[in-house]
């Protein structure tokens, strides 16, 4: 897979719910994003879990990590430690951090010489 293809996938699944971070509520201030939410959400990354390896005990676990993500890198066909985990990482810092993630990731498009997808 490559980051066109990665990114194709990442945002058009965010485009599929609005581009609403997928996070739980800890308390009445503060959130956790999450790979799945309880409300059926995605993040960035959890666009690329297929639901049959999907596990809870991923959450709280960074994608990069090779011994938890180790059957979603190799679904993916990506190494542990290649750049494309390291791009899966921006598109989820986006999802985590961004005020506005559409824009976060149309910026990111831009930087990496990718295109917005339509469908």
């Amino acid at each position: 897979m490559d980051e066109q293809t990665l990114f194709n996938k990442v945002y058009l699944g965010l485009k599929s719910q609005g581009f609403v971070r997928s996070e739980n509520k800890i308390d009445e201030e503060d959130s956790e994003c999450m790979y799945r939410s309880t409300d059926g959400l995605k993040c960035a990354a959890g666009h690329l879990i297929p639901d049959h390896l999907y596990d809870e005990t991923m959450e709280q676990t960074a994608f990069a990590n090779s011994c938890t993500f180790k059957e979603v890198h190799k679904f993916l066909g990506i190494k542990d430690n290649s750049d494309l985990v390291g791009f899966v990482c921006q598109m989820q810092f986006v999802h985590d951090n961004a005020d506005d993630i559409q824009a976060g990731l149309i910026d990111l498009a831009e930087e990496c010489n990718l295109t917005i997808p339509t469908e």
